[in-house]
C-alpha cells in the first residue's frame, strides 16, 4: 500500500469534503426511514400502498422512446431530385461575355471528361472472388 504525503490544507479540504458527503448520506437514510414509517402507518390503518400518490416532481422525467418502439411515418418534403427527372450537363456561364466571340470561346473551352489519373492503381471489383492462397496447393498435395 502506498503512503500519501498530504499537507495540512489538503487534509482539511478532504476532511470537509467527506464530512459533507457523510451528512448527505445520513439525510438520505433519514428520508428513507420516514417513507418506510409512512408506509407502515398506511398499512396499519388498512389502506393500500397503491392508493397513495407520488408527486410528479419526485419522479424522473422520461427521456426518449423505448427501445424497439416503432416510429411513425415521416413528414415533410423529400430531398434530392424528383424521381424520373432527367439531369442535363451543367452549363457554364461566362462572367463578362459581351461579344459573341467571347461567348463562343467560353462554351468551346469546356473541359473534356476526365478519366482515372495516370499511374493510379485500381482496386478489385466489388464482389470479385479471390484466388486460392499460394501456400494452399503445396499443403494439399503433401
Amino acid at each position: 500500500m502506498k503512503n500519501l504525503n498530504l499537507s495540512e490544507s489538503q487534509l482539511s479540504e478532504l476532511k470537509g469534503l467527506y464530512q459533507s458527503k457523510l451528512t448527505d448520506a445520513q439525510a438520505a437514510v433519514e428520508e428513507v426511514k420516514s417513507v418506510i414509517s409512512q408506509i407502515n402507518a398506511l398499512l396499519k390503518d388498512g389502506g393500500s400502498v397503491a392508493s397513495t400518490s407520488v408527486s410528479s416532481a419526485d419522479a424522473p422525467a422520461k427521456r426518449g422512446p423505448k427501445p424497439g418502439a416503432k416510429r411513425g411515418p415521416k413528414t415533410g418534403a423529400k430531398r434530392g431530385p424528383k424521381p424520373g427527372a432527367k439531369r442535363g450537363p451543367k452549363a457554364k456561364v461566362a462572367a463578362a461575355a459581351t461579344t459573341e466571340a467571347s461567348t463562343e470561346t467560353a462554351v468551346a473551352a469546356a473541359p473534356a471528361k476526365r478519366g482515372p489519373k495516370p499511374g493510379a492503381k485500381r482496386g478489385p471489383k466489388p464482389g470479385a472472388k479471390r484466388g486460392p492462397k499460394p501456400g494452399k496447393k503445396a499443403a494439399a498435395k503433401s
